[in-house]
């Protein structure tokens, strides 16, 4: 808990201790992004963790409780990316889940992880997210 405080008020420190938990796939990403990208990254981390663990703590509890529906009874289309790389979440559920949900377009993506996922994928995403331009934009 104080350690997740001192990383969220201390840049530096941040910095170091989220290097130091990527796998090496997406170590290079976060060494790679540009200075804005890195520093909103760190920024919204570090607000994440700013009043200590307990946040992060209570969004993994909620992942793992019932929803009260399952993958299969999702109704609209989903797109899920997720890289073959991933430290973070296990292929293995990428997998699963793609095969549990009706409609997915799904990508797998070689050599990259959670956070090289992302950064390679989200205008994908966005756009996927917007759908198509309306006529009259």
């Amino acid at each position: 808990e104080r350690q997740a405080r001192a990383a969220a008020t201390d840049p530096a420190r941040l910095e170091s201790a989220v290097a130091a938990s990527l796998g090496d796939a997406d170590r290079d990403v976060f060494e790679q992004l540009d200075p804005v990208e890195r520093s909103y990254l760190l920024r919204e981390l570090g607000e994440a963790t700013r009043q200590g663990s307990a946040g992060p703590v209570e969004d993994m509890r909620l992942l793992r409780a019932p929803w009260g529906f399952g993958p299969p009874d999702v109704g609209v289309p989903v797109a899920l990316w997720h890289g073959e790389a991933d430290e973070v979440m296990p292929l293995a559920m990428g997998g699963w889940l793609a095969a549990m949900l009706p409609d997915v377009d799904a990508h797998f993506e070689p050599g990259l992880g959670h956070l090289g996922t992302v950064v390679a994928h989200r205008e994908d995403a966005l756009a996927q997210l917007l759908g198509p331009a309306s006529p009259d934009a």
